[in-house]
């Protein structure tokens, strides 16, 4: 996720995912005559019931939505909120289509200097990606979406990408650096992914494994809820980044967590079998950065989710028995997904914070696609054996 400037009160302050996850990165101690530390962001006095309100559409099933399928083993639903906000849901069988199969890609792994942990990230949005992992021999991809949480730096604009915590690509362990919050990781079989979550993994375990990340926020394992905070009280304190997380908590990140606005999310099924994600996209002419300046100001939430709304929609499936474990990446103005029509075209929903329009169709050369990337990306391929 990338950093944005935003203005709390008349104080500027930057955050995003690099303030959220992690606190200041590659500091150096101040001079002597350093300013002082600014005062804590605090709660409004008077909250707007949009925050704790769920949302419309944090629940299922959707009334008016219709499934389709758009490839062998893949049903997608799309609902739109009265606010504006749409919510695409996709659905993975692995068994009624042996041949999926859920990877991790991260543009650090082919780019120039592959794994040294900097990244020119912003020219490959997800029709890009796709258009470069159908260029290989592993097999089309059916899906791809905004995959995890990372950082950049601010020397320029948009700045240089790097990872967060180590990543599993391939079976291979990349980056040494420390664990935040949990890891998804899972191993490709016959039968489907066998996803599983490890709180602050650590390399051992990282290397039992096909495809992993860090940073992710964990909402249902096991079939439990874990810990998503409460907003804070009216006057008190936001919590200071980094916030330590417990195995019992999904993982606490200020502002992110409250403000409504863009969300990408995956759940599975028990068994294994069936892989659900979600993106929710804010309305129009919303952004993640003025939804996080509304939340603590106190003015109404606009349109998106936050992340108790997601875990109130997996919670809902969980219910109904479809989805046994549940976790929330990053999201927000870079949040994206497109995913293969019946004919071979794509249907591109673009990152926020890129395009002009909404979602439009693409052949698979995706020419003219907007940038705006993500430095990994979830996908699901078809191999070709």
């Amino acid at each position: 996720m990338i950093s944005r400037p935003l203005l709390f009160a008349s104080v500027a302050v930057v955050v995003g995912a690099v303030g959220y996850l992690l606190g200041p990165l590659n500091s150096k101690p101040g001079p002597s005559n350093a300013p002082p530390t600014p005062a804590p962001i605090r709660a409004p006095m008077k909250i707007d019931p949009s925050v704790t309100a769920p949302s419309e559409l944090a629940k299922w099933p959707w009334p008016k939505a219709k499934p389709e399928t758009t490839h062998q083993g893949i049903t997608h639903w799309l609902a739109t909120q009265k606010d504006g906000t749409t919510c695409d849901l996709m659905r993975f069988d692995f068994a009624a289509n042996p041949r999926l199969q859920f990877e991790l890609y991260s543009q650090d792994q082919d780019d120039e200097k592959p794994w040294d942990n900097v990244v020119d990230w912003w020219p490959m949005g997800v029709g890009q990606a796709i258009k470069h992992l159908n260029s290989g021999e592993r097999g089309k991809v059916t899906a791809a979406w905004n995959g995890p949480f990372f950082g950049y730096y601010h020397e320029k604009k948009p700045g240089r990408a790097f990872h967060l915590a180590p990543v599993v690509i391939n079976g291979e362990v990349h980056h040494n650096t420390a664990n935040h919050r949990w890891t998804l990781g899972w191993n490709n079989t016959l039968g489907g992914p066998r996803l599983q979550t490890v709180h602050l993994a650590k390399r051992p375990q990282l290397e039992t494994f096909d495809f992993a990340s860090g940073t992710v926020q964990n909402l249902i394992k096991d079939g439990q809820l874990l810990q998503v905070r409460a907003f804070p009280k009216p006057g008190e304190a936001f919590a200071k980044q980094p916030v330590p997380s417990t195995p019992q908590e999904a993982g606490h990140i200020p502002y992110f967590d409250h403000a409504k606005f863009s969300r990408a999310s995956i759940a599975w099924s028990k068994n294994g079998k069936q892989l659900w994600m979600i993106l929710v996209r804010e309305p129009k002419n919303d952004t993640e950065g003025q939804s996080i300046n509304d939340l603590v100001s106190g003015a109404p939430q606009s349109g998106g989710w936050n992340v108790p709304d997601l875990q109130r929609f997996w919670q809902s499936l969980l219910r109904q028995g479809k989805i046994w474990n549940a976790i929330n990446s990053d999201a927000g103005d870079v949040g994206q997904l497109a995913y293969e029509l019946p004919g071979g075209n794509y249907n591109l929903i673009p990152p926020r914070n890129a395009s002009p329009f909404e979602r439009k169709i693409f052949s698979p050369d995706f020419k003219n696609a907007p940038q705006g990337g993500a430095l990994m990306y979830f996908l699901v391929r078809e191999r070709t054996k």
